[in-house]
């Protein structure tokens, strides 16, 4: 099974607000005052807005679960904010998108998995990023640490991925 496929048959399908079937999808995600492009983004593609129910009953949640298809599937928890939060809020909401992508997808799908934080980088956010490589504020996922990326505000998730 695919990576899109695992998410469209999941009991959060009703939560995908954007799918690219082919390359060439460059639409904006836009939330309050953050971005990103989806320009160059692995095709094909889902997003899935975790603002939505059932996830928006969760309290801690990302934004948004970036999946693709390919030789290299690729699933992404992001989260955007324009500037105010502190590292381990962002860190506390990528990890319950970590948890949520666990419920979705299974053991045996391979994939590379990838946590972005979108936001503004401003010399205050750039102490912010060394805080990311702290092993306290990183993501766990299927008994793995890893590193949040962060993205600049308007950025390609590509870039990140």
């Amino acid at each position: 099974m695919s990576v899109t496929n695992a998410i469209k048959q999941s009991r959060y399908r009703d939560c995908v607000t954007h799918a690219c079937p082919a390359a060439g999808c460059g639409s904006s995600v836009k939330k309050e005052r953050a971005s990103f492009s989806l320009q160059d983004a692995p095709a094909p593609h889902v997003l899935v807005d975790c603002d939505t129910p059932p996830i928006k009953q969760h309290a801690t949640r990302c934004d948004y679960i970036f999946a693709a298809d390919g030789a290299d599937g690729r699933i992404a928890p992001v989260e955007m904010t324009s500037g105010g939060k502190s590292v381990s809020v962002v860190v506390s909401q990528l990890q319950a998108g970590a948890d949520l992508v666990a419920s979705i997808a299974s053991q045996g799908l391979k994939f590379y998995f990838m946590p972005v934080f979108v936001g503004r980088i401003n010399d205050k956010n750039q102490r912010g990023q060394s805080s990311f490589r702290k092993k306290a504020n990183q993501v766990k996922f299927r008994g793995q640490w890893y590193q949040v990326k962060r993205l600049a505000n308007g950025g390609k998730l590509a870039d990140a991925l």
